[in-house]
């Protein structure tokens, strides 16, 4: 049993949508787009030597995006309830498949921006006015960017689920 603070069934969620939908065979393409470019970039900034000049505006972008997220991830729970209750027929399973694996990807993007948030309130706290350091910032830019990478899938899975509710809707006009 979990403790009731684990987070690692939105990982595993998310992770399990990094799959073909066809052969159900991980992606290796999802999986350096989303670890191993953001890695890179992680690298190229420790290397280039750039480093965050001020973590607190950076809180506070992150702090207030997080909370979107958060809002976001409630809806698409209320959405998965309506798409549960009110679909049927040809593209019901699909399309109820599409929100699960959107709620995966906003849960998993919700707790990297909880993650970056506290790890940047640890940067304030450990360097206050100073620089961070290097690797530190290193580690907050690739988290960052792999944020991103996960908002771009979110984004593509929104509109694909458009375009799935468009295609079966009953008022959609087939002409």
């Amino acid at each position: 049993m979990d403790a009731k603070w684990s987070v690692l069934g939105v990982v595993t969620d998310h992770l399990n949508t990094l799959v073909d939908r066809r052969t159900g065979r991980w992606m290796t393409r999802d999986y350096a787009a989303f670890f191993a470019f953001p890695l890179g970039v992680g690298v190229c900034a420790f290397l280039f030597e750039v480093r965050i000049a001020n973590a607190q505006n950076l809180i506070a972008g992150v702090s207030v995006f997080t909370a979107l997220l958060f809002g976001l991830l409630v809806h698409v729970f209320g959405l998965g309830l309506r798409v549960a209750a009110e679909r049927s027929g040809e593209g019901a399973l699909r399309t109820a498949r599409m929100v699960d694996q959107l709620h995966a990807n906003v849960a998993y993007a919700t707790l990297l921006g909880l993650v970056a948030t506290a790890g940047l309130m640890a940067l304030i706290v450990a360097y206050d006015q100073e620089a961070v350091p290097r690797w530190a910032s290193a580690v907050v830019i690739a988290a960052l960017v792999h944020l991103f990478m996960t908002l771009l899938m979110v984004l593509k899975r929104i509109r694909s689920m458009y375009a799935q509710m468009r295609r079966y809707a009953p008022f959609t006009d087939r002409t």
